[in-house]
């Protein structure tokens, strides 16, 4: 069967027809409904024209008016709204007087709605700290402190023994200034409160070190390896000495004015000689005294050279890296060794010419250390040592230094934050006589700790190293110096290998080899002089935080459309 059906072909004609007719009804249609519209609008205007307007009937009865309190605060204008006229129900301003002006109604005041107290807001912790630390730095700063009582007298065979090293010495300066290639090495830890010297003959076996004990009126806290750092002035004939002489003034404390930048700064105890003056004196007398101490007593027999390769003497990181400083200590140190041949007749007015005059470039045998290099490489002498992330602490008599640092493999280490500051053993003994708490001290400890630590953890910085929650393994604390053993500096230490702070492991304190002192003694108190007893090819190669740069920000990436037809 078909599915195919015959319909009746259908012209365009036909079915243009159709549609136009259609077309055309529904305009007629449309027109005469909007007639229609017009029409009945326009007999509605006619029907009201034609009738008259109603009157409006007012209201009667009495005029309501506002209570008073409505009134006042509809009268109060709102902040910064002026009130143009008065509300209805108020009474009408007096007519002005031609001899008084017109005054503006004062509007009634809102009262404020009762507020809850705020709670009281503690102070920044940030600005308690530095606070602190500024009063703290002012108060020290500005004094000397002394760590503990000057001898007012020696006795004959000390100050014999003084006098033939201090001649010793000098002659040899005079007659060989220059470092013999296969001597030995000193190492000059020069100390706010003490001065330690070690000795050591590099590249022999048994690692040969040694250091000479300091004469007994003149050792620092009965050390036998520490020599107050103490010069003796006599006004009258204007000459220095390494012990008291009658009529000599002490002169201490200068090394602290030095690191606060008050070199130039006068002695509290004799105006006419200042800071860098008697440091430079101490340094002279010093040079000629370990040379010629060395002569007379062979302490590294039968191994050790006759005359010295190299002096190292130990400078904080923080002054190391900062040029004008470091100018200044380099100036100081150059002068002094020029004068230490000549120290036998050392007056003021010899020092200050040679002070003038003297270059602030340091010959190749005379080396400025850091302290932390030094600490490095007695650390580094433990086999067990760990490399990584560390930060040293090192309290003195009147400074408190700290650094962080990551120590790497094959004499390797990075410096990333350093700072030098007042905060020591004997600046806390200061604060406590001028009425600071402990409770301020520590705020100024923990301020250099904030800067040195809270810098190191930045995220520009090294935060993988040093940040908690980033790091991979805790930051290892190593303590040096003896202001370490004070009450305050011992309990803040203490706090500070935890978890959130460094990490929960052990500090450190390393001790140079014990065959260091013939006489009974803290090793602890010598780490320093003994590092500082390396040859340069043994010292760490040290990049200061001047030479690490920071780690720039990540680019900020911006999100883009990407269609399916732009790939």
């Amino acid at each position: 069967m078909s599915r195919n059906h015959s319909f009746p072909k259908a012209t365009l004609g036909d079915l243009g027809s159709a549609l136009g007719e259609l077309k055309r009804t529904l305009i007629k249609s449309e027109a005469a409904a909007a007639e229609a519209r017009r029409q009945q609008e326009a007999e509605e205007k006619r029907r009201a024209a034609s009738q008259p307007a109603r009157p409006v009937q007012q209201p009667t009865g009495p005029k309501p008016k506002l209570t008073a309190a409505a009134l006042a605060r509809l009268n109060t204008p709102l902040p910064g709204e002026a009130k143009e006229g008065a509300a209805e129900g108020s009474q009408p301003a007096a007519p002005p007087t031609p001899h008084k002006p017109v005054e503006a109604e004062k509007p009634v005041a809102r009262p404020a709605p009762a507020q809850k107290p705020k709670p009281a807001v503690a102070g920044d912790p940030a600005k308690l700290r530095k606070s602190a630390a500024d009063r703290v730095r002012a108060l020290v700063g500005g004094s000397t402190p002394s760590v503990e009582e000057r001898p007012h007298s020696i006795s004959i065979a000390s100050k014999a023994i003084i006098d033939s090293a201090v001649a010793a010495g000098s002659a040899i300066l005079r007659d060989r200034p220059e470092p013999d290639e296969d001597g030995y090495i000193i190492g000059f830890d020069f100390g706010t409160s003490s001065l330690k010297v070690a000795y050591r003959q590099p590249y022999v076996a048994d690692d040969p070190v040694a250091v000479i004990p300091v004469p007994d009126e003149l050792r620092s806290a009965k050390h036998p390896g520490l020599w107050q750092s103490v010069i003796w002035y006599h006004p009258g004939n204007e000459e220095f000495s390494l012990y008291p002489v009658d009529g000599a003034i002490a002169l201490d404390g200068f090394k602290t004015g030095l690191i606060a930048g008050h070199g130039s700064n006068p002695m509290p105890q004799v105006p006419q000689v200042t800071r860098a003056e008697a440091a430079t004196a101490f340094l002279a007398l010093q040079f000629a005294y370990m040379v010629g101490a060395y002569a007379l007593e062979q302490p590294l027999h039968p191994v050790g050279a006759d005359h010295f390769v190299l002096i190292n003497i130990g400078i904080p990181v923080a002054v190391r890296d900062d040029k004008r400083a470091f100018t200044e200590f380099s100036r100081l140190v150059t002068a002094a060794y020029a004068l230490a041949p000549k120290v036998r007749s050392l007056n003021l007015q010899a020092l200050r010419a040679e002070l003038a005059a003297a270059p602030s470039t340091l010959p190749p045998y005379l080396q400025l250390v850091p302290e932390l290099t030094a600490a490095i490489a007695g650390y580094a002498a433990d086999p067990m040592v760990q490399h990584g992330a560390h930060i040293l602490i090192d309290v003195g008599a009147s400074t408190l230094d700290i650094v962080s640092f990551n120590l790497q493999a094959q004499l390797r280490a990075s410096v990333f934050t350093a700072g030098v500051d007042l905060f020591g053993a004997s600046a806390l003994e200061v604060a406590r006589s001028a009425g600071v708490d402990d409770t301020t001290f520590t705020r100024a400890c923990d301020y250099l700790f904030e800067d040195v630590y809270g810098k190191a953890k930045a995220d520009t910085r090294a935060p993988s190293l040093f940040k908690p929650g980033r790091r991979r393994r805790p930051v290892q604390l190593v303590i040096t110096g003896g202001g370490c053993d004070t009450d305050l500096h011992t309990r803040y230490i203490n706090l500070l290998p935890q978890d959130q702070v460094l990490g929960a492991i052990p500090l450190k304190r390393p001790s140079p080899p014990s065959k260091i002192l013939r006489e009974r003694g803290d090793q602890s108190r010598l780490l320093l002089a003994y590092g500082l007893t390396r040859d340069v090819t043994e010292l760490h190669e040290l990049r200061l935080p001047s030479e690490i740069d920071d780690i720039p920000p990540l680019p900020i990436q911006t999100f883009r459309m990407i269609d399916k037809d732009m790939i």
